[in-house]
């Protein structure tokens, strides 16, 4: 069912990135790399993501083989949203840097403010727009 197993967030020096941009996606195989520009994004954040996206993809959430409208054949439903919200530190688990917090289609990660710049999180929730426009991504 999915092509991706394992998603890393990785803080880069912005010379790792092409041009002015503040990410950049590798695959190679079942993983997909997110290169963040480290001098926008909090290196610990960066650790915690990877830690917490160990557990979820390719178990709760996977990468569907075709697009699907509303719940697949597996039972898997479509995520719709997904996004990164910036919360004050103290809502969040004593020594946590991000949340995530899921509803019915929707997957938001909570992060606190100055965790990450807010050009960065802007830049990766247009890319978690656009992989979520290929309603392929399903949440179990």
């Amino acid at each position: 069912m999915s092509e991706i197993r394992h998603v890393i967030f990785k803080a880069v020096p912005a010379e790792r990135l092409e041009g002015d941009r503040l990410l950049r996606v590798e695959i190679g195989g079942d993983t997909l790399t997110l290169l963040l520009d480290q001098a926008e994004i909090n290196r610990a954040l960066c650790e915690q993501l990877t830690e917490y996206h160990q557990d979820i993809v390719g178990t709760l959430i996977v990468q569907a083989d075709v697009p699907v409208n509303g719940v697949a054949p597996d039972g898997g439903r479509v995520i719709t949203e997904s996004r990164y919200e910036f919360v004050p530190k103290r809502a969040l688990p004593r020594g946590r840097l991000c949340w995530p917090v899921d509803s019915l289609n929707e997957f938001i990660w909570q992060v606190p403010y100055k965790s990450m710049s807010e050009e960065m999180r802007r830049a990766i929730n247009a890319f978690i727009a656009a992989q979520l426009a290929t309603h392929r991504w399903l949440q179990h």
